[in-house]
């Protein structure tokens, strides 16, 4: 199997910066665009949807990475792990801008159980994840990177990470402030 790079950050915790920090570097990732060759390949649990999910790419993010990332490192051996975090409460505030009053759609309500947004609930499933993460790879410092991009990280601890030289521009941030915590 071919080394692959997965950002298994909670959505709203700058995977679109870390798709675009990936392809800078060169890799062909997909993000949110790919999500349902992913959900197909969590929901059957069949090692083919999973390497047709990967299909002409080197790197992944966004829902519903987060829900798999067992099964990814089960079945793409030797692969890098990025858990993208932020404050909590500004992840619940932007994540409730995001959503509004609307019902959320099948994706989010795979990742938080439920069909209406709940500030509680979203803070709970941040804490839960993040921590199933840490402690999944706890014995295995080099698959995993947990950076706060929201916090101004970026190159200096990925590119040693993934062992690519600091490219020369700045950081991307994509949607910064679009749904900003208040």
């Amino acid at each position: 199997m071919t080394e692959k790079i997965f950002g298994i950050g909670m959505h709203k915790t700058a995977t679109s910066s870390l798709d675009r920090a990936f392809k800078i570097l060169g890799y062909r990732s997909t993000h949110w665009d790919n999500h349902a060759a992913f959900y197909k390949a969590l929901l059957s649990g069949a090692a083919g949807d999973l390497d047709a999910a990967m299909q002409g790419f080197d790197a992944a993010s966004d829902l519903p990475l987060p829900l798999m990332f067992r099964e990814l490192d089960a079945h793409f051996p030797g692969s890098r792990f990025i858990l993208t975090i932020r404050d909590a409460e500004r992840l619940a505030t932007s994540a409730e801008n995001h959503i509004g009053g609307r019902r959320l759609d099948v994706e989010e309500f795979l990742f938080y159980g439920v069909w209406k947004f709940d500030r509680q609930r979203c803070l709970d499933r941040y804490r839960e994840h993040s921590q199933s993460v840490l402690s999944y790879f706890k014995n295995r410092p080099e698959d995993l990177l947990v950076l706060d991009i929201t916090a101004g990280e970026g190159w200096a601890r990925l590119c040693p990470f993934l062992g690519r030289a600091i490219p020369d521009t700045a950081f991307p941030h994509i949607h910064k402030g679009k749904y900003a915590a208040t």
